[in-house]
């Protein structure tokens, strides 16, 4: 699922959310820096197999694509941006796509109508890897958390911080005359809370509500 190359990470750029039409595979290729119209069939045929798009064509090249339609389905696919830091903030913050995280329904209890505001990240790190989100024992290096970046976060929430640029995952405490970002871990001595004041640059940019387990 989240074995993709760079090319099929490009090319689910292109055609998410809303599809590629009358649209040859030189022309796709030329989109993504690939000359040979074989190395851009193979490449859609990945996505194909992967239940990312469905196109149809023919032998001088594709006429449509789209992505695969899961409204009706049991899966949202939630666009991956990078990684976030689960203890100091030292990960750059940059909405790059690096695909698609594949995830049931179930997890959202009724609230999928708003996965346009969804998106996930990689956990880097283990100062959370305690800290409890629905059925989640904690959030470990390497799982997946989804953000709803349209939540306001309300104290005890835990949060996605972007910290003088750069992002990070914490338990949010709002105080009088500060923030206090909190980690969860099983070696908390190692992790001190991060304390956050008016002038600081910072912002939430979202509220986790689930994690995904690698």
């Amino acid at each position: 699922m989240l074995d993709m190359n760079k090319y099929q990470k490009m090319l689910l750029g292109l055609i998410y959310p809303n599809g590629l039409f009358e649209t040859t595979l030189s022309e796709i290729g030329e989109k993504i820096g690939l000359n040979h119209r074989q190395s851009v069939k193979y490449h859609l045929d990945a996505l194909v197999l992967q239940g990312y798009i469905t196109f149809k064509g023919d032998e001088s090249g594709i006429r449509s694509i789209l992505p695969v339609n899961v409204e009706n389905d049991i899966f949202l696919n939630i666009p991956i941006y990078g990684a976030a830091n689960c203890g100091m903030a030292t990960l750059i913050a940059e909405e790059n796509l690096e695909g698609y995280l594949k995830v049931s329904k179930k997890l959202f209890n009724g609230n999928e109508r708003n996965q346009e505001n969804y998106f996930s990240l990689r956990a880097v790190g283990d100062s959370m890897n305690i800290a409890q989100i629905g059925d989640s024992e904690g959030i470990k290096n390497g799982d997946y958390v989804i953000i709803d970046s349209s939540k306001v976060p309300e104290d005890n929430n835990i949060v996605l911080s972007i910290i003088d640029g750069a992002a990070n995952i914490k338990r949010f405490r709002k105080e009088t005359d500060r923030i206090t970002l909190l980690s969860e871990s099983t070696e908390a001595e190692k992790y001190p809370p991060i304390l956050i004041h008016p002038d600081d640059d910072y912002y939430v940019n979202g509220v986790v509500i689930q994690v995904v387990e690698n």
